[in-house]
């Protein structure tokens, strides 16, 4: 897994499945703010936004490349 927090919010990324965006509200509750879903083993992730529009730009990496 690879962890990032960017602008206020968390990302995680499992190899398995992908990345999730998430927020911890003041109660300790967790909202899933959304998901980039893939199956091809990513190993880590960069996080960037230019803040245009609210656009998230991920960067994701394996052994063979960046994507």
């Amino acid at each position: 897994m690879d962890f990032k927090i960017y602008l206020g919010d968390m990302y995680i990324l499992d190899y398995h499945k992908g990345v999730i965006s998430f927020d911890i509200t003041p109660s300790q509750a967790i909202i899933i703010k959304g998901r980039y879903q893939t199956d091809s083993g990513y190993q880590r992730m960069a996080i960037y936004s230019n803040n245009l529009d609210n656009e998230v730009l991920l960067a994701l990496a394996n052994q063979h490349g960046i994507y």
